[in-house]
């Protein structure tokens, strides 16, 4: 081969190399999660019985839930819809309350709820991404929580 040849071979299999990059790197930056409620839950529970577990055996629950899908169903204390995020709050009867954040598929779901939905009962599937125990401040006692986000309700 020539160096004419060799200089064309070099600059076709760059080009390649380059093209390929791009459609890699493109299908890896526009892949969308798989929806939660695609995934199975690991645990199906009230939140009576995710308080109780949490009350007996708070580090090997949190350890057993990380970053899995957990579904928690119970009545709702407050919700909060913002534009393209909500926000819905559960509270056992022993203090524990449950966060869930919603992203935007998720806020639709909450938008369906009725204006005043507390005392509501729903279910909750999202991923657990932590507990914060309780704690008393100057006498007060502040409950623990369990933050729960990506959420969809489950219907």
């Amino acid at each position: 081969m020539n160096k004419k040849n060799v200089g064309k071979v070099v600059a076709v299999l760059a080009g390649l190399a380059v093209g390929a990059g791009g459609y890699f790197l493109y299908r890896e930056f526009n892949r969308k999660a798989p929806s939660v409620l695609d995934v199975q839950p690991v645990a199906s529970l009230s939140i009576e019985n995710l308080a109780a577990a949490f009350a007996s055996k708070p580090d090997s629950v949190h350890s057993a839930f990380r970053d899995k899908v957990i579904e928690v169903g119970g009545k709702l204390l407050r919700a909060d819809v913002r534009d393209t995020a909500a926000y819905l709050e559960m509270a056992a009867p022993g203090g524990l309350v449950v966060q869930a954040s919603f992203g935007a598929d998720g806020a639709e779901d909450v938008k369906s709820l009725p204006p005043e939905p507390a005392g509501l009962y729903v279910k909750i599937r999202g991923y657990y991404y932590g507990y914060l125990p309780g704690d008393s401040i100057l006498g007060e006692v502040l409950p623990g929580s369990v933050q729960l986000g990506r959420c969809r309700l489950v219907r």
